[in-house]
C-alpha cells in the first residue's frame, strides 16, 4: 500500500442562533476531514493453490497417513500385548500348580 500524506481537518463556525444580549450558538462545520499520514506497507496475504494428484501419489499419501495412525496407537498396542502376556504367564502358572500338566 502506497504511503498517505496527512492532510488538516478544515472547518468553520456557522452560526445557528443570535441573542438579543450579543451571544451566539455557533456550529462547526468539516470543510474537508483530517486524515493522518501513513507510511507504506506491504500487506501478505496467504495463497492456497490446488493441487492435482495422481491416483498413485493419492494412494501412497493414504498409506503414509494410515502408517502414521499405526505408529500413533503403538503405545496402546505394546500396552494391551503386554497385559495379555501377563495374563497367560498368569494362567500356565496356575494350570502348573494344579496339576494339569
Amino acid at each position: 500500500h502506497p504511503a498517505v500524506e496527512g492532510v488538516e481537518e478544515v472547518s468553520h463556525y456557522e452560526t445557528v442562533t443570535e441573542y438579543p444580549g450579543g451571544g451566539r450558538d455557533v456550529r462547526k462545520v468539516i470543510d474537508v476531514p483530517g486524515v493522518p499520514a501513513q507510511a507504506a506497507w506491504t500487506e501478505q496475504v496467504p495463497v492456497q493453490r490446488y493441487i492435482r494428484y495422481t491416483e498413485e501419489e493419492l494412494a501412497a499419501r493414504e498409506k503414509e497417513r494410515q502408517q502414521a495412525e499405526e505408529a500413533a496407537r503403538l503405545p496402546e498396542t505394546i500396552a494391551s500385548l503386554t497385559c495379555q502376556l501377563t495374563d497367560l504367564q498368569l494362567a500356565l502358572c496356575e494350570l502348573y500348580e494344579g496339576g494339569g500338566v
